[in-house]
C-alpha cells in the first residue's frame, strides 16, 4: 500500500498552535482537498461527541483554524464504542479521517497494518519535551507514527454528597458500593458490555494492576499469574454482587453519576471535564483508587 504523504505546510501550521501533539495523517485517510490555497482536512476523535469534552474540542480545532489561512480542520465524531472498528474499516478501504486520535489498541493495529504515515521527516520532535517512556510506543521499527494527544491516569471518582470520606482500601470500597446501592442508586458503575470491550479492558486494568498484576514481565506474557487473577476476580465479585449497573453503557452510567444514581466510579483524568459538562452543581470529588498496589491504569491517546 502506498503511503500518502501529508504536505509539510500543515505541519509547520500546526506547530503555530501547539499541535505538536496532535499527530497528522495516515495512508488510509482521503487526504484532504485543497481549494482556493487552503487544505482541507478531517479531524477524528471519540472525545467529540463527549458532551464535556466534546465543545471545548472543537472550539480548540476552530482556534487553530482562526490563527492561519493555509489550513482549515473539520471536527469528524464517531461514537466511541464504534470508533476503533469504524475508522480502521474506512482507513483499509483507502478512505477516511486525515488525522485521527486513536487509543493505543487501534494505534498499533493501524501502525502494524501499514496505514499510518511516518511522521520523522514531517516532525522534528525535538523542540518538544516529551515525556520518554509513554513516547517510546509511538515509534515502531524504527518510524515515529504518532505523537502523544492526551495522557490520563485513573482516579476515584466520588459522590461527596452520599460519601463523606472516601474508602481507603479494597474492603472499605466493597462495603460502601454495597451500602449505597439501593432503589435505583448505585455504589458503584463500570463498563461490562460486549459492544464495549475495548473500555472494559481499560476498567479492567485498574484491577489487574492494582492487585499486583501486569500482563507480561517484560520478556513474556503472565495472563495467568496468581495477582492477574486475583484482580479479575475482584471485578467479577463487584459485578456479581449487583453494585453496578448491570447491562448499561458507559454514556449512561457516566449520566446516572451526574443525576447523582451513583455513588463512585474509577475513570481517567478527562472525567473531570466531562462530568463538570453534565452538572456543573454535582458535588464530587476525585481520590486515590483503593487497591493494595498503588498502581492504576492510564489512557495513552495517539492522533496519527
Amino acid at each position: 500500500m502506498r503511503l500518502h504523504r501529508v504536505r509539510r505546510s500543515m505541519v509547520a501550521a500546526a506547530g503555530v498552535t501547539c499541535m505538536a501533539a496532535a499527530l497528522l495523517t495516515g495512508c488510509g485517510s482521503d487526504g484532504g482537498s485543497t481549494e482556493g490555497g487552503v487544505t482541507k482536512l478531517t479531524f477524528a476523535a471519540s472525545t467529540l461527541g463527549d458532551p464535556g469534552r466534546g465543545p471545548l474540542l472543537t472550539k480548540w480545532l476552530e482556534e487553530f483554524n482562526k490563527s492561519q489561512n493555509k489550513i482549515q480542520v473539520s471536527p469528524a465524531a464517531v461514537p466511541y464504542p464504534t470508533f476503533g472498528q469504524t475508522v480502521l474499516t474506512q482507513m483499509g478501504s483507502g478512505k477516511g479521517p486525515d488525522l485521527i486520535r486513536f487509543d493505543m489498541p487501534e494505534f498499533e493495529s493501524a501502525a502494524d497494518a501499514g496505514l499510518i504515515a511516518p511522521l520523522d521527516d514531517l516532525i522534528d520532535v525535538s523542540k518538544y519535551d516529551l515525556i520518554k517512556q509513554p513516547d517510546q510506543f509511538m515509534v515502531h521499527d524504527g518510524q515515529r507514527h504518532g505523537i502523544i494527544f492526551e495522557a490520563s491516569n485513573y482516579a476515584m471518582f466520588y459522590n461527596a454528597d452520599l460519601i463523606k470520606k472516601p474508602p481507603t482500601t479494597y474492603e472499605e470500597f466493597v462495603k460502601t458500593a454495597k451500602s449505597l446501592t439501593k432503589g435505583d442508586t448505585y455504589g458503584l458503575a463500570f463498563r461490562q458490555t460486549e459492544a464495549e470491550e475495548a473500555g472494559v479492558w481499560q476498567d479492567i486494568f485498574n484491577y489487574v494492576y492494582g492487585f499486583g498484576g501486569a500482563w507480561s514481565d517484560g520478556q513474556k506474557l503472565t495472563i495467568n499469574s496468581p495477582a492477574n487473577l486475583k484482580g479479575l476476580q475482584a471485578f467479577k465479585d463487584l459485578y456479581d454482587a449487583k453494585v453496578i449497573p448491570r447491562g448499561t453503557d458507559a454514556a449512561t452510567f457516566r449520566r446516572m453519576f451526574a443525576e447523582g444514581k451513583v455513588g463512585m466510579e474509577l475513570n481517567n483524568g478527562g472525567y473531570v471535564t466531562a462530568t463538570r459538562g453534565q452538572n456543573a452543581d454535582l458535588n464530587f470529588n476525585v481520590a486515590p483508587i483503593p487497591f493494595p498496589v498503588r498502581k492504576q491504569g492510564a489512557i495513552l491517546a495517539p492522533p496519527s
